[in-house]
């Protein structure tokens, strides 16, 4: 009787799974299939034996060829030796520093060289640094302006990145003695 009533109980809730000897049992209608047909689906384990076996033997497959190379490479090749040169003839490169050779590739490969990324940045502090005394310079002139009351000239930015402009303009500021900060002398 209490099974009865567990069972009925069971089969008004959809959302709850039935237990059918201990295992659980999802009720799905089957669709076009007619007079309320159920299909009843019993979870089973293959799936997760599946990705075990699976992730197993793709592991394995990446896995033991790294292992073998760096094997190979460790005491096969072995590490770099150091020895004297001479520092007029031959500069090395930045990835000769590294003793093991695994790390060498790696270096060599996928890493950047340390002085191109050293000018990348200096490059990024110097447009920085030009873009600020421009920017100074113009509050300048405006303010020089705004003091005269007349009509003023406009100043546009896209003009600043020629050359020879930028020449013409940091002439004009040594004669005329316009202080800005951050200026080179």
């Amino acid at each position: 009787m209490l099974l009865s009533k567990l069972s009925s109980s069971l089969s008004r809730a959809k959302s709850l799974p039935l237990i059918v000897r201990g295992k659980p049992i999802i009720r799905q209608p089957v669709r076009y299939g007619g007079h309320k047909k159920i299909l009843y689906t019993f979870v089973s384990k293959q799936n997760s034996r599946d990705f075990i076996k699976h992730m197993k033997f793709y592991t394995a497959l990446g896995l033991v060829p790294s292992l073998l190379l760096m094997f190979y490479t460790s005491y096969v090749v072995g590490e770099a030796e150091l020895y004297d040169y001479d520092m007029d003839q031959y500069e090395p490169e930045f990835y000769e520093f590294f003793a093991h050779p695994i790390t060498r590739f790696l270096a060599r490969y996928c890493m950047e060289d340390p002085k191109l990324s050293y000018y990348k940045d200096i490059y990024a502090i110097e447009l920085e640094t030009s873009w600020t005394r421009l920017g100074k310079l113009c509050d300048a002139v405006e303010e020089m302006e705004g003091n005269a009351q007349f009509r003023r000239w406009q100043i546009s930015t896209g003009i600043i990145d020629n050359a020879k402009t930028r020449e013409k303009l940091e002439e004009y500021i040594e004669e005329h003695g316009i202080e800005t900060v951050g200026r080179r002398d």
